[in-house]
This record gives C-alpha cells, sequence and structure tokens, in this order.
C-alpha cells in the first residue's frame, strides 16, 4: 500500500535536478509519480565510480549505487523489474511460465498422490512374516563387528604413525627449500638488472666526463674573475664553498633554470638602477650627497668592468640611507610606507570589501523576499519588488570589486590603492572622488556623502510592482490611484518583511513557534471599510499574524469585528478648585467577532435598503 495523500504533500513545488535518475522514466499517474519522486527524487546518474563515491545517493549505468554512505550492487534478475514496458513484458512472460511450471508440478503431484493411494490398497490385508530370525542374524553380525574392532584396537601402530609424521615434516622442509630457491632466483633478477642499470649510467657518466670538466674549468674561471673584480667581497674559496652548497640544495636543471631567469634580469635591473643613480645625483644637494658613477656593461660577459660601479653604488647607498637615518629621514619614510599599508588594509577591508558584501546581502535578502512574496496572494492582486542600480552608485560598487583583484599587489608592489594600475580610467576617476571625500576640507558635506557611501540601501532604486489578470502596474507609476490602493501594498509588502524576519516561512518553519506580533499606529487612515477589512484579515489569517493596532475611536467601527479585545483611552479636561486637571480613562471590551459581524452586516443592510429606497424616491 502507497501513502499517495503524504507523497503528494511532500512533493508539492519540488523539482528535479537536471542529472535526477527520474528523469529516464515517463509516469503519467499523479499519485505513482509523486511516490517516486520523494522515493527517488535525489537519486543522481553517475558516470564513473569515483564520482559515485563522492555521491550521496547515486546510480551507475552499470547497475551501481550509492546509498545511507554505502556502495552496492541494484542489479537483479530480469523477472524482478518493474520499470518499463519491455521489464513488464518480460515479467509477464516468466509469470505465465511459472504458471505452466507449477501447473505441470500441480499434475505430477496429483499423480503421485493417485500412485500412493494404490499402493496403500495392495497393501490392505497383507499378510506379515516374522522378523525374530531375521534380526537374530543381523545381531549375530554386529557381534562379529565387534570382536574385529577389538583385535584391531590392539595392533601395535606406532611406527607407522611415525613414518608419516616424519614424511610430513619433510615435506615441509621441502617446501621451505622450494620457496627460498625462487626468492634466491627472483633476487639475481632483480640484482642482474641492477647491475645492468649501473653499467649503462657508468658509461653515460663516462662519456659526460669530458664536458663536465670544461664546465667546472669554466666555472673556476668565473669564481677567479669575480674574485678578482671584487676581492673585499668574496675569495675564491668562498665562492667555491658557496657553489658547492648551492649543487647540494637544488638540482642542475633547477640552477640552470635560475641562471636563465638572472641573466633576463640584469638588463631591466641595470636600466632600473642606472634611472636611480640619475635620480639620486641630480637631485643631490652638495658633493657630500654625490659619488662618482660610470654607466657600467650590462653582460655578465664583462664581469669585471659591471661589478666595480655596482659595488659602489651599494656603498653609496648604504652611506647615505646611514646618514639619513642619523637625520630621521629613514624613520619617516619607513613610518609613512607602514602608514599607507594600514591604510590600504582598513579601508578595503572595513571599508570596500565590508560595503560590498552588505550590497550583495541586500539583493540576496530581496530575492528571499520576493520568493516569499510569490507564495502570498491579495485578494486577486500579488506583488513583488523591483531594484534597480543608482548609476552613480554603481560605480562605487565597481570600484570595490576591482579593488579586490589588485588588492593582493598594494603591498608587494608598494602602491597606494587610488593609483593601482589595475584600475580603469573610470574606476580611477571614482578613487579620486573617494579620496576627495577622505580629504575635503568641508568636513560636515564630506561626512555626509560618505555616510550616503557607507548606507548598502542608497546603491539601488526600489519599487512595488502588482499583478493580476489585468496586467502589471508598477507603484512609482500609479498615479490615478485612490489613498488606500497606495497604501495597501506597503501593508502587504511590510507584512511579509515582518515575517520573513520572524522566520514565519518556509516549509520546515510552518506551524513552528515563532512572534508574530505586529504593531501599527494610526493604521488604515487611507482605506475604505472594506479595504481596511480586507487587509485585516490577510494579515491575521493568511500570514497569521496577532495585530495590535492604534486607530481613532470614530474609525474603528467598521473593523471591530476583525478583533476579540479593545482598549479604549479618554483624556477629559476638568477644573477642581479653579485649577485646571486632566483626567485619563481606559477601559477595556471583549468582543464577540461573529455577533458583530452578524450586526455590522445587518446594520450595513439597512442602510443600503434606505439609500435604495431614497434614491427610487427622487427617480419618481
Amino acid at each position: 500500500m502507497v501513502q499517495g495523500r503524504k507523497a503528494l504533500e511532500d512533493t508539492e513545488g519540488r523539482s528535479l535536478e537536471a542529472r535526477a535518475v527520474l528523469h529516464e522514466l515517463q509516469c503519467s499517474h499523479p499519485v505513482a509519480n509523486a511516490f517516486l519522486l520523494a522515493q527517488y527524487g535525489r537519486v543522481r546518474k553517475v558516470e564513473s565510480e569515483d564520482e559515485l563515491a563522492r555521491t550521496a545517493q547515486g546510480l551507475m549505468q552499470q547497475g551501481l549505487g550509492s546509498r545511507g554512505y554505502g556502495m552496492f550492487s541494484c542489479r537483479l534478475p530480469d523477472t524482478e523489474l518493474a520499470f518499463g514496458a519491455a521489464a513488464r513484458q518480460r515479467r509477464r512472460a516468466w509469470c505465465e511460465a511459472e504458471l505452466e511450471r507449477l501447473d505441470a508440478a500441480l499434475h505430477s503431484d496429483a499423480a503421485l498422490q493417485r500412485s500412493l493411494r494404490a499402493v496403500a490398497q495392495m497393501f490392505a490385508g497383507a499378510a506379515f512374516t516374522p522378523l525374530t530370525p531375521l534380526l537374530l542374524a543381523v545381531l549375530e553380525s554386529q557381534l562379529q563387528h565387534a570382536h574385529a574392532s577389538q583385535a584391531l584396537r590392539t595392533l601395535d601402530l606406532s611406527d607407522v604413525q611415525a613414518l608419516l609424521d616424519q614424511q610430513a615434516l619433510q615435506k615441509q622442509a621441502q617446501q621451505q627449500l622450494r620457496g627460498e630457491f625462487e626468492a634466491a632466483l627472483r633476487e639475481q633478477g632483480a640484482l642482474h638488472s641492477e647491475l645492468a642499470t649501473q653499467r649503462e649510467r657508468a658509461e653515460r657518466l663516462g662519456a659526460e666526463l669530458p664536458q663536465r670538466a670544461a664546465d667546472a674549468a669554466s666555472a673556476q674561471r668565473w669564481i677567479e674573475r669575480y674574485a678578482t673584480a671584487l676581492p673585499e667581497l668574496a675569495s675564491s674559496a668562498q665562492l667555491l664553498a658557496e657553489a658547492q652548497a648551492l649543487a647540494l640544495e637544488a638540482s642542475a636543471a633547477a640552477l640552470r633554470e635560475r641562471i636563465n631567469v638572472l641573466q633576463g634580469r640584469l638588463r631591466p635591473q641595470m636600466v632600473a638602477l642606472a634611472q636611480a643613480v640619475g635620480a639620486y645625483l641630480s637631485g643631490a644637494r652638495d658633493d657630500t650627497e654625490r659619488f662618482a658613477w660610470t654607466d657600467p656593461p650590462r653582460s655578465y660577459e664583462r664581469l669585471e668592468e659591471l661589478l666595480p660601479p655596482v659595488f659602489q653604488a651599494l656603498r653609496a647607498l648604504a652611506q647615505q640611507i646611514e646618514r639619513q637615518r642619523g637625520l630621521g629621514l629613514a624613520d619617516n619614510t619607513r613610518q609613512l610606507r607602514e602608514a599607507e599599508q594600514q591604510f590600504n588594509h582598513v579601508f578595503t577591508s572595513n571599508f570596500c570589501f565590508k560595503l560590498r558584501d552588505d550590497v550583495r546581502q541586500g539583493a540576496a535578502t530581496l530575492q528571499r523576499l520576493n520568493r516569499h512574496l510569490s507564495e502570498i496572494q491579495f485578494g486577486t492582486d500579488r506583488f513583488k519588488l523591483e531594484w534597480d542600480w543608482v548609476p552613480r552608485l554603481q560605480k562605487v560598487y565597481e570600484f570595490f570589486e576591482a579593488v579586490e583583484a589588485c588588492v593582493d599587489g598594494l603591498e608587494r608592489d608598494r602602491t597606494s590603492i587610488f593609483e593601482a594600475e589595475q584600475l580603469t580610467d573610470e574606476q580611477r576617476a571614482t578613487a579620486a572622488e573617494l579620496r576627495r571625500l577622505l580629504l575635503a576640507n568641508d568636513q560636515g558635506a564630506s561626512e555626509r556623502a560618505l555616510k550616503e557611501l557607507a548606507d548598502f540601501r542608497n546603491y539601488r532604486r526600489y519599487d512595488i510592482v502588482r499583478s493580476n489578470a489585468v496586467g502589471s502596474t508598477r507603484l512609482s507609476t500609479w498615479g490615478t490611484g485612490s489613498g488606500g490602493e497606495l497604501e495597501t501594498p506597503f501593508y502587504v509588502v511590510r507584512a511579509a518583511v515582518l515575517a520573513h524576519a520572524l522566520g514565519h516561512f518556509g516549509r520546515e518553519r510552518r506551524e513552528a513557534p515563532a512572534l508574530r506580533l505586529m504593531l501599527s499606529d494610526e493604521a488604515f487612515s487611507k482605506m475604505d471599510e472594506a479595504r481596511s477589512r480586507a487587509v485585516l484579515r490577510f494579515l491575521s489569517q493568511t500570514l497569521g499574524l496577532q495585530l495590535i493596532v492604534a486607530m481613532p475611536t470614530a474609525k474603528s467601527g467598521a473593523v471591530k469585528p476583525e478583533f476579540d479585545q479593545e482598549y479604549t483611552f479618554s483624556k477629559l479636561r476638568a477644573e477642581r478648585e479653579g485649577q485646571t486637571l486632566f483626567v485619563s480613562e481606559a477601559q477595556e471590551k471583549t468582543l464577540h467577532r461573529q455577533a458583530l459581524a452578524a450586526l455590522w452586516e445587518q446594520h450595513a443592510e439597512q442602510a443600503r435598503s434606505a439609500a435604495r429606497a431614497a434614491f427610487e424616491a427622487a427617480n419618481d
């Protein structure tokens, strides 16, 4: 038996993912389709066993499946398959064959029963021969067998058992020796293979020996050239020891790659050095800050001419840094750099990224709210929210997105976030505007502008769209609607926002405990009687909210049938002994909703009848 109604309720609104196995089935019966969706809706089609091992519920075409953290075979005989016309046809054929087999077996059992009855009739009234002489012969044979067994047990078979034990030990030793012999053969083969490999390696190293000797001699000459060019920096022995240590740490291929990279960097680095030295010398104030500079060659082949000018520039740079450190300029530069790095971190993490995430989260919240609004209907109307970018603030959001891509290189390149090369011209203009606001002299105006930027709600324009059988209308273009018609969408949307915030939506939240209180002041001031009562029924019955509404007593009569309790507050003016006093009075009433509704309907009908009679009398 299938719980059809339960299956229909549980699968209402559920959709299949693209790789669901139920896409392979065609089922037109609603209950059967709901049962299959509830049972196998989350089973996915899987291509490989690796993917099946990571799938909670999956099925391969080869018949392997997974469920409940286990993998198993899903193969069944053709006679037990149920899905598909061909499978049902094969099962029907099997059932027919099984029925014929059981029918034949039934006929065979009936024939056997008839034969047994005939045999029973044959033995009816037969005379039996005494069994005593036969039993005596059997007992005599058993006695002879017992005597023979006793004689066999008295025989001494210890020598035979010892020989059998010795034979078993010999077989075991033979098996052990055979295993050792096979292991020795395998080890001999491995040694032959290793010997061949070592011979090939020796031949290869022997062929490479002349070239390696030439490379070693060339390296020794480079070491001597370096030590001759800068003897105060390192000796030949020190350079040779460092080279040997470096060779032990890295492979030859890695060292060659490193050499190629360094050779490629030499020319641009020398160009940058020459430009930096030129800029420094042009800004030097006196001869104490200047030093002699000769533009060195930009090739390792002229090492003797390359190293002395570079090393001289390094010495002059160290002396200048020491001089500036004494004056405090170096510390100021370092502090400025640290302050810029800290500003980049604070500006990106605490402002750009946080505000960008708030803008994204706002859109996600609006999308969830639209999903909840799609489940709510007010009469024949449905409402949804629409939003669009404010163009000026959209550029700010795009700047925040671009900052994420270049923030990692700011500290490495020591660049200001407002001058990052990864930014486009439009994004640089936005960054310049932000910097202008941060550095503006008019602190009040800049603070207001920055507060506007910091509020994620300002980044979009919002509108409410009403949809019904007639069409869709945006509230911003609803110029001909009455005050009550314009106020109704706000009540529906605000109530939906409140219900969403209180966690009322979602199938798992239905009938779950939650706060359901809604307070409203000066409610329904622009609505007529029918619309006010319709909105109240929508809030209390559709959304399940408990309402506390404050309104003037004169306007409360039409909506009293929708409430259970009424509290009336009055403030009276009085005089005592020449002094003006104010007296406040509170009164509680319990309203009987059904009686009030019937009474209000009766008065409404009387008013309609009176108006109809007056109209007819005026037109006679």
